[in-house]
């Protein structure tokens, strides 16, 4: 009997469906993921204090910030392998795969030796509070001991999404979640650590899902095996793997740099603020999951059948890509702002950070559709072979614009809501420009193999 096939090709049969098949997982993977990280917030908010939940909270751009430096390796080998899949190139592949996973095992080392040497320089450049500073640095040191296989478990994802697995991913990440909302509960309310109890879950939670995507990824035959003799570094798919890599690291980083910038603006403002601005962010999470989803998906999709050379196919996905992203983000949107209040209570009671993280998540979560318009036309320009445009596009319209909001137009008009409306605008001026040019692309398209 043949071994059960886990790919989804789509240069093939229906689009619609195979897109909804290929993408819903990846939003629920995500939701799933978010939803144990929100656990963390909660054990702390509600049993250990305001301040711990400040401490993490004013940690959280750094923590994206560390992830995304090294994420731009994940993105390069989706793309890579999605293209050598649809052109049916299995060599190409083991390469691939082989050489990003060389490539993440060396990265992550060095990343997490960095982040361990930065963590409070950091933290005293974006002015957190003298009163949570030191839980905030044993946060982000133990976090970072998580930082290789972190990035080991994102190449391993992206590595199956290139074949059209979006399930697996899923399952491993349930069963690291519930293991890290279980050692939350010991950890936090068993023996009070407070802090270094979540981080511990969370690293333990990253050891798990790697070793658990790595097995997948071995057990399938489409694949081939992993063998350690082949882990080295393959000078001819290094430079497609930088090409796209090192944009979308940029491209993600750019996001976290301004982000960094706007949090230490939010610091001035106290602990209450900052502990609703971080309870916030747990349900803006919802949009970062669908943009992050469905720009992974426009990638994978546009260059599996970019692969093919099948350009009408390549035009349809990234219609129904719109689709998906329109109708869930509405839904997102509606539920941010009608519920608010009642969101942000569950994380913590007191009326200060109720009412400032409903001001937060009335603004910021209910214009994410936008953001995930924005990432369709972003994961389209990747998948057509076009890395470096949504790169300079992002600089320009999002740091850019986001740190001339900081320092020139939020002095005008120093109080939150005016910092929070820089997101919406910055991710407007991003989605038309590149929209431009993704409508250029296709109507004279890449067709070169990655």
């Amino acid at each position: 009997m043949p071994a059960k096939s886990h790919t989804l090709d789509m240069t093939e049969g229906p689009l619609l469906r195979k897109v909804l098949v290929y993408t819903l997982p990846l939003i629920f993977s995500g939701a799933l993921q978010l939803c144990f990280t929100q656990a963390d917030m909660i054990v702390i908010g509600r049993f250990a204090s305001s301040t711990a939940l400040a401490a993490i909270g004013a940690t959280s751009h750094i923590c994206i910030l560390m992830i995304t430096l090294a994420f731009g390796i994940s993105i390069g080998t989706n793309v890579i392998v999605a293209t050598r899949f649809g052109a049916k190139d299995k060599k190409g592949m083991s390469r691939a795969i082989h050489t990003s996973l060389a490539v993440g095992i060396g990265s992550g080392i060095f990343f997490m030796l960095l982040w361990l040497l930065l963590s409070r320089p950091i933290l005293e450049l974006t002015k957190v509070p003298s009163e949570i500073i030191d839980l905030s640095c044993l946060y982000l040191r133990i976090f970072c001991l998580g930082m290789p296989f972190a990035l080991l478990y994102n190449i391993g994802s992206a590595i199956l999404r290139a074949i059209g697995d979006t399930k697996r991913p899923l399952y491993y990440l349930t069963t690291a979640g519930i293991v890290n909302i279980v050692l939350n509960l010991i950890l936090v309310v068993g023996f009070d650590f407070s802090v270094a109890g979540v981080a511990i879950a969370t690293v333990t939670s990253h050891i798990i899902t790697t070793t658990l995507v790595l097995r997948g990824i071995a057990k399938t035959h489409e694949i081939g095996r992993i063998r350690a003799k082949l882990l080295h570094i393959d000078r001819n798919t290094l430079v497609p793997l930088l090409k796209y890599g090192i944009p979308a690291s940029f491209q993600s980083s750019m996001f976290a740099i301004a982000n960094i910038l706007i949090q230490s603006n939010i610091n001035s403002f106290g602990k209450h603020l900052m502990a609703g601005n971080a309870a916030s962010m747990g349900y803006e999470g919802l949009v970062d999951v669908l943009c992050t989803a469905i720009y992974q998906a426009t990638a994978t999709i546009v260059g599996q059948n970019r692969g093919a050379k099948k350009l009408d196919r390549v035009k349809l996905s990234i219609c129904h890509c719109f689709l998906v992203a329109i109708s869930i983000g509405l839904m997102i949107s509606a539920i941010n702002f009608y519920l608010a209040p009642n969101l942000i209570s569950i994380y913590n009671t007191d009326p200060q950070v109720i009412a400032y993280g409903s001001q937060r998540l009335r603004i910021m979560g209910t214009t994410g559709v936008i953001c995930a318009l924005m990432d369709v036309v972003a994961g389209g320009l990747l998948g057509m072979g076009r890395p470096i445009l949504p790169t300079v596009v992002t600089m320009l319209g999002v740091c850019l614009f986001r740190t001339l909001w900081v320092i020139f137009i939020f002095p005008l008009n120093h109080v939150p809501w005016f910092l929070y409306i820089c997101y919406p605008i910055s991710w407007t001026l991003v989605f038309f420009v590149n929209g431009g040019f993704l409508f250029k692309t296709l109507k004279n398209p890449v067709t070169h193999q990655a």
